[in-house]
């Protein structure tokens, strides 16, 4: 009796973790614009974070709006554009990093990350669905994924978002 009980203690363990780690956000390494390797989500651990993260040159205007507007509510956690680029190719990489680089003024260069691997990863953890859409995430001060939400930004996203930070 004392060993269904504990195999099935074990299962429910098991289920628990796996249920919550595909809420963990996965290990990938970027660098900013103003050259600083980051380690997501480990340089964001302590604090509540809001990643926008693109795939595409056509999803930045969505990305700038959420960005924007992030930015204008003053929800209360650190803010971050993802540009996923390993689709670009390496002899053309730093060509497009200097290109959109010019784009970005200099003192909010820290808060761009670019991701030359791990797409697929990522992919996953946004839920992927529209390769032209901006896929934003909110992690906990753990660095799990708490909130997901794609496509263009609207005051009722926005309310989510707020609402999901006061949990």
């Amino acid at each position: 009796m004392h060993t269904r009980i504990a195999k099935f203690v074990a299962c429910c363990a098991i289920l628990y973790a796996s249920a919550h780690a595909a809420d963990a956000f996965p290990h990938l390494t970027g660098q900013t614009f103003g050259e600083r390797a980051v380690a997501i989500p480990d340089a964001f651990k302590g604090k509540p974070t809001v990643l926008v993260i693109t795939f595409t040159r056509a999803a930045q205007e969505q990305a700038r709006a959420w960005t924007d507007k992030v930015k204008q509510k003053s929800i209360g956690a650190q803010n971050y554009q993802v540009l996923e680029l390993e689709d670009v190719p390496r002899l053309f990489r730093g060509f497009v990093r200097g290109s959109i680089r010019k784009s970005i003024p200099k003192e909010s260069q820290d808060s761009f990350i670019l991701l030359f691997e791990g797409e697929d990863a990522l992919k996953k953890a946004v839920g992927f669905q529209v390769s032209d859409d901006a896929y934003v995430l909110l992690l906990d001060a753990n660095g799990n994924i708490v909130w997901r939400e794609h496509g263009a930004v609207d005051e009722k996203k926005v309310d989510v978002l707020q609402k999901q930070l006061t949990k």
